[in-house]
């Protein structure tokens, strides 16, 4: 059987990963840079 155990969110500002029962596991800021 195969189960999702994380989530990403690639919002505007952060990036949120998720894991199931654990909430967010990780929230950093989201960065573009263009040379």
């Amino acid at each position: 059987m195969v189960t999702k155990r994380i989530g990403i969110d690639l919002g505007t500002a952060r990036v949120l990963v998720f894991e199931r029962g654990g909430g967010v596991v990780l929230e950093e800021p989201a960065v573009v840079a263009l040379a």
